[in-house]
């Protein structure tokens, strides 16, 4: 329930005014009654920013998703998703200590449950291999059983980078390769497809990639897999332009298929910074329609 008014100061480490990375947090602050404020800061700052939130003057650190990577992280204590990912969304800090965050994964979790009903993606076709990839297949070995993945780019060291990542999560999976230049050849049903490729790529009729993720969706029409309940986490950087980003509109199709866009994950990571500024009552809150992109307050749960 609300407590008393008072201001939360978060610094959002970014090298231009990331809005996205603020979306989502005003029906939090309304309902606990937190006077919300955000500061800007840049990589150069990242140093004064730590000592800053060691001392008091700001309660969090947000990282813009364009500085993952990029983070030195020494000296700060890594979560086991942050650990593997080698991605931080958020640094806190507590008993003298710099703690590092990724509250991705906690979002792509809950697209891929709230997608399906008793979700199992054993097979997973991922095109990128930027931090949601990574994050994504993390996610997806750990909680939800996948055991063959299938990586665009054979003869590239992303390839055997991502190869090399989901063998450390979990040695037994399977790592295929596929080109768009032979026939895919599936063995079973790919049941999720994730991307990171921003969105203004995808709007390109003649990309490669496109004709990969286009053939895989259709041989699992000829391989009569269309009744299967499936998930494509489009994550790439959304364009201006509305309406569905890209290579969603491909499932516009024969498919059973849920889509889940950048926009919606972001809304989703939002409850994991509340609960680091303690807010834990988290059950009061629902999510309306992705495209109204907001919280609301269950009222009934406020009630008990």
């Amino acid at each position: 329930m609300p407590g008393q008014a008072h201001s939360v100061n978060v610094t959002v480490v970014e090298e231009s005014l990331d809005i996205d990375i603020r979306f989502g947090h005003a029906e939090f602050a309304d309902f606990y009654a937190y006077n919300l404020v955000f500061q800007s800061t840049s990589l150069d700052e990242f140093d004064v920013s730590l000592t800053r939130l060691g001392t008091g003057d700001i309660d969090l650190l947000l990282i813009s998703r364009s500085l993952f990577g990029s983070l030195p992280l020494d000296g700060i204590v890594l979560d086991t998703v942050s650990r593997i990912t080698k991605s931080v969304n958020m640094i806190t800090y507590n008993d003298g200590v710099w703690h590092g965050i990724n509250t991705d994964h906690v979002g792509i979790h809950f697209a891929l449950t709230s997608s399906v009903p008793d979700p199992h993606y054993r097979e997973v076709l991922l095109v990128g291999d930027g931090p949601l990839v990574i994050t994504s297949a993390y996610v997806l070995i750990k909680h939800f059983g996948a055991r063959c993945f299938y990586l665009e780019n054979t003869c590239t060291a992303s390839f055997q980078t991502m190869s090399d990542f989901i063998h450390s999560v979990d040695v037994t999976c399977q790592v295929v390769g596929v080109s768009t230049d032979r026939h895919l050849i599936l063995e079973g049903s790919i049941s999720c497809i994730v991307t990171d490729v921003d969105t203004e790529e995808q709007d390109d009729l003649q990309d490669d990639r496109r004709k990969l993720i286009s053939d895989t969706l259709d041989s699992i029409v000829r391989e009569r897999y269309g009744s299967h309940r499936g998930v494509f986490l489009n994550l790439g950087r959304p364009s201006s332009s509305e309406g569905k980003a890209g290579w969603s509109a491909l499932l516009d199709g024969p498919f059973d298929w849920s889509v889940v866009e950048l926009p919606t994950l972001r809304l989703a990571t939002v409850p994991a910074v509340w609960e680091v500024l303690g807010c834990e009552d988290m059950a009061v809150f629902a999510r309306v329609t992705p495209s109204e992109g907001s919280w609301i307050v269950d009222e009934t749960v406020v009630e008990h």
